[in-house]
This record gives structure tokens, C-alpha cells and sequence, in this order.
């Protein structure tokens, strides 16, 4: 009789061990499928945080490479800026040493020339165009002969060196205007073209000291113009 009992209780308890298990294994199953969700939005999650971390180095990294690059221009540009000024300054310097110089040449020349130019225009003052006289002058053999002698000496001497080669063209020319009037018969003509060529090597003289004839702001430009004019005439 208890044995019966004892039975009866065993099989009536058994669907609820059943039940018990099978709830157990949902119960692990689920938890399972949670620790495996867990594990994969783990990963995910990391997958995200490297690449998010990955684009944040990208981005400092360009904009570190943007930042170098435009120091880099800008130090570029400054240098560039910088040898420009230098540059600049250089010329500006230069081109006062330059005109300083030219100022000190020139003023060597127009001293050397203030020297030996006084001695060519006293000589070239023996054929004067006031009160002249072609039959005195050309009675004067020796004083004419000296003349072109004198003239000779200067134009291959300092005087010469420094002339303009117009105004050494110019005392030339009165030189064998010289020595032809004195083989000549002394005639008014012969005297007048003479005369002529010694009063322009002396205004040649004068212009190479800067002491114009007619100076003035209006016809100083002319007055060259015709200079060259003559010359090319001659």
C-alpha cells in the first residue's frame, strides 16, 4: 500500500521535473544567445570606436599636413619677400654708388679739362673773328706754323684725351684750316673759313666745360641739335 503511494507520487512529480529541466535549458539557452549578442555588439562596438579613432587621426593628420603646408608657403612667401627687399635694397644702393661714382668722375674730368682746356682756347683766340685781317694773318707764316703746332700737341695730349670727340673733330679741323690758309694766297674767303673754324672749336671748347653760348631753358636742346647737325653737315 505505501509502495503504491510512494509510486504514485513519483510519477506525478516526474512532469514537473521535466517541465523544470526543459525551462532550465530555455533559461541557458537564452542566456547563450544574450552572452553571444553581448559578445558580438562587443565587438562591433570596438570595430566602431577603432574606426571613429582611425578618422580622428585622418582628420588631425590632414589638418596637420594643411597647417605644415600653409606654414611652409607662408615661410616661403616671407623668404621670398624678404629676398625682394634685399633685392631692392641692393639696387637702390648700387645705383647711389653708381651715380656717386659718375659724380666723382665727372668732376675729375671737368677739373682736368678746366686745366688743360685755358691753354687750347688762348690758342685758338690767334684767329680772332674781331677786326680781322687776311693779308696781316697770312703774313704771319711763323705765328700760323706755330699755331697748328700747338694745336697738334694739345690734340694728342691730355687736352685731347679728355675732349669730346666732336670738339676734338672740331680743333682738328681748325688746325688744317690753319695750314691750308697759310699754303694759300691769304684771300677774304679762304680767311672767312679760317675764322669760321676757329670760332667753332671754341664753342666746342666752351660746351665741353658746360659754358653754352645762348644758355637758356628754352634753347640749350636746340642748340645741341644743331651742334649735331653742323657736325654731320661737316
Amino acid at each position: 500500500m505505501r509502495h503504491s503511494q510512494k509510486l504514485r507520487r513519483e510519477r506525478s512529480s516526474f512532469p514537473r521535473l521535466v517541465h523544470m529541466e526543459q525551462a532550465s535549458a530555455v533559461v541557458a539557452l537564452i542566456s547563450a544567445v544574450v552572452a553571444v549578442g553581448v559578445m558580438v555588439l562587443g565587438i562591433y562596438e570596438r570595430k566602431r570606436a577603432a574606426t571613429d579613432q582611425k578618422k580622428e587621426f585622418d582628420r588631425k593628420a590632414n589638418q596637420w599636413q594643411k597647417d605644415f603646408l600653409h606654414k611652409t608657403e607662408q615661410s616661403q612667401r616671407d623668404f621670398e619677400r624678404q629676398v625682394e627687399q634685399w633685392r631692392a635694397q641692393f639696387r637702390a644702393e648700387r645705383s647711389r654708388a653708381e651715380v656717386s661714382l659718375r659724380q666723382e668722375v665727372y668732376l675729375e674730368q671737368f677739373r682736368a679739362r678746366l686745366a688743360s682746356y685755358s691753354d687750347v682756347f688762348r690758342i685758338l683766340g690767334f684767329v680772332s673773328d674781331v677786326g680781322f685781317d687776311p693779308r696781316a694773318l697770312h703774313q704771319n707764316e711763323q705765328g700760323l706754323q706755330a699755331t697748328a703746332d700747338a694745336l697738334f700737341d694739345h690734340l694728342y695730349g691730355q687736352a685731347g684725351l679728355l675732349m669730346q670727340w666732336d670738339t676734338r673733330n672740331r680743333v682738328h679741323a681748325a688746325r688744317v684750316k690753319c695750314l691750308a690758309f697759310l699754303e694759300s694766297s691769304g684771300d677774304l674767303p679762304e680767311g672767312r673759313q679760317l675764322v669760321r673754324a676757329f670760332f667753332d672749336a671754341r664753342r666746342y671748347v666752351r660746351a665741353d666745360l658746360e659754358m653754352w653760348d645762348n644758355r637758356t631753358s628754352e634753347n640749350l636742346e636746340r642748340l645741341v641739335a644743331r651742334l649735331g647737325e653742323e657736325d654731320a653737315g661737316s
